[in-house]
C-alpha cells in the first residue's frame, strides 16, 4: 500500500530496528466532514411609497358678532375741518363718537395636528426548512493480501453540524 501525500512525515515508524518505514508503521489519516453553512441577507420583498394627498372640505361655522346700535344725528362737519376719528364732545355737551362696525375676516393656514411615523420592523416570520447535501470522508482500510481484511471508519450519522451566519457586509452570498 502506498502512503498518500497528506500522511508523509506523519508516519511515526521507521525508528525501530527491523521496522520499513512507510510499509510497517500505522499511517494517520485526517477524516473530514462538510458543515451545512446557513446565512441570510436582506433581499428587496416589496416597495412602498409614502405620499401626502391634500383633502378638501367646506366648513361653515357660525360666529357671534355685535353691532352697536345709535340715534343717528346729523352733524354737518364744519367746513374745512377734518374729522379726527376720535372720540369728541360737541358744544352742547353731547359726546361724538365714532361708529365702528365689526368685519369679519378668515385667514387660512396650515396646522400640524398628526404626525405620521414610517418604520421597519422585524418580526419573527416562522421558521423554514432549509436542505442541503453534505459529504463526509469515510476511511476504509484494506489488507492488499486478504480483502476480507478490512476496518472502515464511518461518519456519524444525525451529527451534521449547521451554523448559522451574519450576511457579509455588502449583502452578497455567504461563502
Amino acid at each position: 500500500m502506498s502512503v498518500p501525500p497528506e500522511a508523509e512525515g506523519r508516519s511515526g515508524g521507521g525508528d525501530r530496528p527491523g521496522e520499513v518505514p512507510g510499509r510497517d508503521a500505522p499511517i494517520e489519516l485526517v477524516r473530514t466532514e462538510e458543515e451545512l453553512v446557513v446565512g441570510m441577507r436582506s433581499e428587496e420583498a416589496a416597495t412602498v411609497r409614502v405620499r401626502t394627498e391634500v383633502e378638501t372640505r367646506h366648513v361653515r361655522h357660525l360666529v357671534p358678532v355685535t353691532a352697536e346700535d345709535v340715534e343717528v344725528f346729523e352733524v354737518e362737519v364744519p367746513e374745512g375741518a377734518e374729522d379726527s376719528g376720535q372720540v369728541e364732545t360737541t358744544p352742547e355737551g353731547d359726546v361724538s363718537i365714532p361708529v365702528t362696525e365689526e368685519r369679519l375676516f378668515v385667514v387660512r393656514r396650515p396646522v400640524v395636528v398628526k404626525r405620521v411615523v414610517v418604520r421597519r420592523v422585524a418580526r419573527p416570520a416562522g421558521r423554514r426548512p432549509v436542505e442541503g447535501e453534505l459529504r463526509a470522508q469515510r476511511v476504509v482500510v484494506e489488507h492488499a493480501d486478504d480483502p476480507d481484511r478490512r476496518w472502515e471508519a464511518r461518519p456519524t450519522p444525525g451529527r451534521e453540524r449547521v451554523r448559522m451566519e451574519e450576511p457579509p457586509a455588502g449583502g452578497g452570498d455567504p461563502a
